[in-house]
């Protein structure tokens, strides 16, 4: 096949892909095996500085780089974002095979700007992490069912494995900053004893780092962890939580909700439209509602309860992943979707 010019979209992803680290010592990195695999190209966000960045920020969009892009003599690309497949869509002069891989296309501000330019139809295929976003590019956005594909998202299930014999820290984890209701889970903590660590960071998300109020006697923040540090929270971790805003219709909390079920944790999830597909309450996770904390702490507290209960949702969970929610699947998935747009 033609060779893929495959666009990343972040600061972290030039880091990771200009200086990879040692093997074992970080999760591989999806787009180096993504461009691996069907023998494509990187292309990164040029460095920050003047005018056209102080812009591109404003407006969360990579135009420098989709220019290059255009200008490129790339035979199909993969956006890995809306960031950079949105101007390249509306620079592309040529017609070339593009694929997009979105996070989330329903915020007002996108659903505004669908409906003014069409760009979604320029897309030959576009990939999406949830159903809430498939059934918007079908149902709204009239795309036929052939342009909208479904994939799982990934967790590198060799990097983020349980140790044989790992010690059990008594602690409560939670992980992670997208669309994280933290305030529901400190209040559902804040009666109970038992110490509970939040890591409100994300090299991958532009909100903010997390709750700055009251925070409970039995609460610890980290930040700034390495990937080692962070694995070992997890290994130590008696129960893992993921508390998300309501109403979320895409999937925010994914990493850290396959990074738990990869690392064998039993997992609370709060419900949300756009982790439904990644949590089945009762077999791979408990599933409580958003926003309510007493709901939150009856089911911290019942899991807690229940060694053989954690046991059996945690070993569950990790077949998931083996089974297909995991980076191989997922680099396998894509550049099929790849492949077959660029046969077009």
């Amino acid at each position: 096949m033609s060779r893929p010019l495959i666009l990343t979209s972040t600061a972290a992803a030039a880091a990771a892909g200009n200086t990879p680290p040692p093997a074992g010592a970080a999760p591989r990195v999806d787009f180096i095996e993504i461009a691996n695999a069907p023998g494509g190209f990187l292309s990164y966000p040029p460095p920050g500085g003047g005018l056209a960045a102080r812009l591109e920020e404003k407006t969360a969009s990579d135009w420098r780089q989709a220019w290059a892009a255009a200008r490129s003599d790339a035979d199909v690309y993969l956006s890995l974002s809306e960031k950079v497949g949105l101007p390249l869509a509306l620079l592309g002069r040529k017609r070339r095979p593009h694929v997009l891989l979105a996070h989330h296309l329903t915020s007002a501000r996108k659903r505004a700007f669908q409906r003014r330019t069409g760009y979604l139809r320029r897309f030959d295929r576009v990939i999406v992490l949830c159903r809430t976003q498939e059934a918007y590019l079908r149902e709204e956005v009239g795309l036929a069912p052939d342009r909208v594909r479904f994939v799982y998202d990934k967790v590198d299930h060799r990097f983020w494995s349980p140790p044989d014999g790992g010690a059990d820290g008594g602690y409560i984890l939670s992980v992670g900053r997208e669309r994280r209701d933290y305030e529901t889970l400190m209040e559902a903590v804040r009666p109970l004893s038992v110490p509970t660590v939040i890591v409100a960071s994300s090299p991958w998300s532009r909100q903010g780092d997390g709750h700055d109020g009251d925070i409970p006697s039995n609460v610890t923040l980290r930040r700034g962890l390495s990937y080692p540090d962070l694995r070992a929270l997890y290994a130590g971790a008696r129960l893992v939580v993921v508390p998300l805003e309501a109403g979320c219709d895409y999937a925010a909390g994914v990493n850290a909700v396959l990074e738990a079920q990869a690392m064998r944790k039993p997992l609370i999830v709060t419900h949300t439209p756009g982790i439904a597909d990644y949590v089945e309450d009762g077999r791979t996770a408990r599933v409580v509602p958003a926003g309510d904390p007493a709901a939150l702490r009856a089911g911290i507290t019942g899991l807690l309860g229940d060694e053989a209960e954690r046991a059996r949702l945690a070993a569950s969970a990790r077949r998931v992943v083996e089974d297909g929610r995991n980076l191989d699947t997922y680099v396998q998935a894509v550049t099929g979707i790849v492949c077959e747009a660029a046969r077009r």
